[in-house]
C-alpha cells in the first residue's frame, strides 16, 4: 500500500509529543475546522480562502488531484490560497486544518476539505493567412490574433521534406522554394496557459516565377539590317524574354544562361543540329545557334547586351540575306557623355583599400577598440594616393607614397608599409572632422571645405552639396561635371544615401567615381577593399555585395578636388 507523508501526520506528531500524561496536563478543546470556499477558477489556476478559525495560529493544507496525488502542501498563518500550474478542466481537492501553538488549550481542528474543478483553455481564434509573391520569395501573412504571442508553421518543400519554423510576427517569407504548389498550415500559439493553440489552417499557394526586372534596349536583326526597341525581362528563377523583338506584340525569346556560362540556352526545342527556331513577328522566325561560343550574354539590370548567331527566315521558309548573322540587344541605364569628354576612361584607381587593419592603425581607440577610419577618410585618401601628392604637408609631415600598396591582405605586408597608409588616413581623418567609433566612424562631407585640408594637402576643393532638395542642381549640369572630370583624368569624392532596406534603415556612404565606360556608365570604389565596384548608373550608385544591398540614389553629394596645375573650379550647377 502507498505511503503518504502528510503534513497531517507531522503535526499530530508534534501535538501528542512524547511526555507522559499526569494529572496536571490541561484538557484541551479541538479547533474548529476551517470554512473554504472557492471564488476564481480559470483554465491553470484556482484560487480558494477560508474564514479566521479562532484560536489558529496556522493553516496547514494540500491540494490533491483526481488520482489522489498531492500537488501541493504546505503551512501558512494566511487564509487564502491561490494554486497555478494545475492542469485545465481537472477537479481538485483541497483540505485543510488548523492548529494552535503547542502550549494552549486549543487542539488540532478536523480536515476541510473543497472540490473545485479547473476550466477549459480557450482555444485562439484561427488564422486567416494569404499569399504573395515578390523578389523570388513568398510571404504568408495573416492579421494578428488576439492573445496570441507566436504562430508556427510547417509544409512540405518540393522534395517532400517536411519543414517546420515559428514567428512571433504575423508573416513569415518562404525562399528557396522550387516552382509548384504548396500548402502551409499557420497555427496561432500562446504563453499564457489559459489559451489554447488554435487549428492548424491550411493555405494552399502557388509559387510562380515573379518578374525581377525590365529594360527597354534596342535589338538589332543582323539579316534584315534594321534596329528595333524591345524590351528585356528577368525573372526570379533565372530565366529572361525579350520581348516583341522586331517590334511587333506578341512575340518574344525565351532563355536561360545556365550557371557557370555565359550562352543562351532558349527554352524551345533544338533540332537534331542543335538549332532553335523561335517566330520573331507575324512575317519572320529565326532559327538561333546559341552554343559551343555562338551566344554570349552580359550584363545586369543596368547595362548588358545579349548576341547569338541566327539565320532568319519568312513564314514560306525563305531565307532572309545569304548566309548567318549575328543579332543583337543591347540595354543601358548611362547617362550620355557630354561633347568633348573622351569616348570612355577606365578606371583610375589602382587601390582597394578598406577601413579596418592596416588603415586603421593610427585612429583612436575607444574600450580598447580601435576606430573604423570612417568612408569620407578612405575615399579621399585613395584619391590622395591616384596623384601621389603632397611629398610633405604643411606642418612637414612627410607622406610615404612608395611605400604604400594597392591592397593589403593580412601577411603580405611589413611595417613600413602598413605605417605609410595609416598615418595617410589618420591625416585625412583630421581634415574631415571625423567623428570616431568602433561601430561607424561618421563626418560631414561639406567639412572638407572647413577644417584645413586645402592648406594642409595643397589641394583646391569644392564641394557642390546636395544634388536635389535642398538646391534642386540642374542634372545634366550636375552630371556634365562628373564626365567632364572624369575625362581630365580627376577622380571625383560622391555620396549618397540610400532608403532602400527602408526609412528606418538608411545608410549614408561616400565613395569614389574613378571612371566611365562607352555606355554612359561610372566606375565606383566603394572603399570596401574592392568589394561592390562596378559600372553603375549615376542616378542609381547601387552597392550589391556581401550582405550589402543599398542603391545611393538619395542626397547624392559632390567634391571636386584640384591640384594646383589644375587650376580653378568654376562649374555651375544653375541653368543660366
Amino acid at each position: 500500500m502507498k505511503k503518504i507523508y502528510s503534513i497531517l501526520f507531522l503535526l499530530i506528531a508534534v501535538s501528542l509529543g512524547f511526555s507522559s500524561c499526569s494529572d496536571d496536563d490541561v484538557v484541551k478543546t479541538q479547533l474548529e475546522a476551517p470554512a473554504i470556499s472557492s471564488d476564481i477558477t480559470k483554465a491553470t489556476s484556482l484560487s480558494f480562502n477560508w474564514q479566521p478559525v479562532a484560536g489558529a495560529t496556522q493553516y496547514a493544507y494540500e491540494l490533491y488531484d483526481a488520482n489522489d496525488n498531492r500537488v501541493l502542501g504546505d503551512m501558512t498563518s494566511g487564509t487564502t490560497l491561490i494554486a497555478t500550474g494545475l492542469e485545465p478542466t481537472t477537479t481538485y481537492t483541497l483540505k485543510v486544518w488548523a492548529y494552535a501553538a503547542l502550549t494552549g488549550d486549543k487542539s488540532t481542528s478536523p480536515i476541510a476539505t473543497l472540490t473545485a474543478t479547473t476550466t477549459a483553455q480557450t482555444p485562439l481564434a484561427n488564422p486567416v493567412p494569404s499569399a504573395s509573391s515578390a523578389n523570388g520569395g513568398v510571404t504568408i501573412t495573416w492579421p494578428e490574433v488576439e492573445n496570441a504571442t507566436g504562430y508556427s508553421y510547417h509544409y512540405q518543400d518540393a522534395d517532400g521534406k517536411e519543414v517546420s519554423g515559428q514567428t512571433e510576427t504575423n508573416s513569415v517569407l518562404l525562399t528557396g522554394l522550387a516552382i509548384g504548389e504548396y500548402t502551409i498550415y499557420i497555427t496561432a500559439t500562446s504563453s499564457d496557459p489559459e489559451y489554447a493553440d488554435s487549428e492548424p489552417i491550411a493555405l494552399k499557394f502557388e509559387r510562380t516565377k515573379a518578374e525581377v526586372w525590365r529594360h527597354t534596349g534596342t535589338y538589332t536583326s543582323a539579316a534584315l539590317g534594321e534596329s528595333f526597341t524591345a524590351t528585356l525581362v528577368h525573372y526570379d528563377d533565372g530565366s529572361y524574354t525579350l520581348e516583341n523583338p522586331l517590334g511587333e506584340e506578341g512575340y518574344s525569346i525565351n532563355f536561360t544562361v545556365p550557371e557557370g556560362s555565359t550562352e543562351i540556352t532558349p527554352s524551345t526545342t533544338a533540332d537534331d543540329y542543335g538549332y532553335y527556331s523561335i517566330y520573331l513577328s507575324s512575317k519572320y522566325y529565326v532559327s538561333i545557334y546559341p552554343s559551343g561560343g555562338y551566344s554570349q550574354f552580359t550584363g545586369d539590370e543596368y547595362a548588358g547586351e545579349v548576341w547569338f548567331c541566327s539565320y532568319l527566315y519568312d513564314y514560306d521558309g525563305n531565307q532572309i540575306g545569304d548566309t548567318y548573322g549575328y543579332d543583337d540587344f543591347t540595354w543601358s541605364d548611362g547617362d550620355e557623355i557630354p561633347e568633348g569628354c573622351k569616348a570612355e576612361v577606365p578606371a583610375m584607381l589602382t587601390t582597394t583599400w578598406g577601413q579596418y587593419a592596416p588603415f586603421w592603425n593610427d585612429t583612436p581607440t575607444k574600450d580598447g577598440k580601435q576606430c573604423l577610419t570612417g568612408c569620407v577618410a578612405t575615399s579621399l585618401a585613395q584619391i590622395l594616393n591616384y596623384y601621389k601628392y603632397p611629398a610633405q604637408l604643411s606642418d612637414g609631415t612627410v607622406i610615404d607614397w612608395d611605400n604604400m600598396l594597392p591592397s593589403y591582405e593580412e601577411g603580405k605586408y611589413t611595417d613600413a608599409q602598413a605605417a605609410a597608409v595609416a598615418l595617410l588616413m589618420a591625416r585625412c581623418g583630421e581634415v574631415v572632422n571625423m567623428q570616431y567609433g568602433t561601430d561607424v566612424s561618421t563626418s560631414q562631407v561639406s567639412d572638407i571645405e572647413n577644417y584645413g585640408f586645402a592648406k594642409k594637402f595643397g589641394y583646391i576643393v569644392k564641394y557642390y552639396g546636395y544634388r536635389d532638395y535642398p538646391n534642386q542642381q540642374d542634372a545634366k549640369l550636375w552630371k556634365e561635371v562628373i564626365f567632364k572630370e572624369l575625362s581630365a583624368g580627376r577622380p571625383v569624392l560622391y555620396g549618397g544615401t540610400s532608403y532602400k532596406n527602408g526609412e528606418n534603415n538608411y545608410f549614408s556612404h561616400s565613395f569614389v567615381i574613378d571612371g566611365y565606360n562607352s555606355k554612359g556608365l561610372v566606375h565606383v570604389n566603394y572603399g570596401f577593399n574592392g568589394a561592390g565596384d562596378a559600372w553603375v548608373p549615376i542616378d542609381k550608385m547601387p552597392l550589391k555585395t556581401g550582405g550589402w544591398d543599398e542603391t545611393f540614389d538619395t542626397y547624392q553629394t559632390l567634391v571636386v578636388i584640384h591640384r594646383p596645375q589644375d587650376g580653378e573650379i568654376n562649374y555651375e550647377l544653375q541653368p543660366q
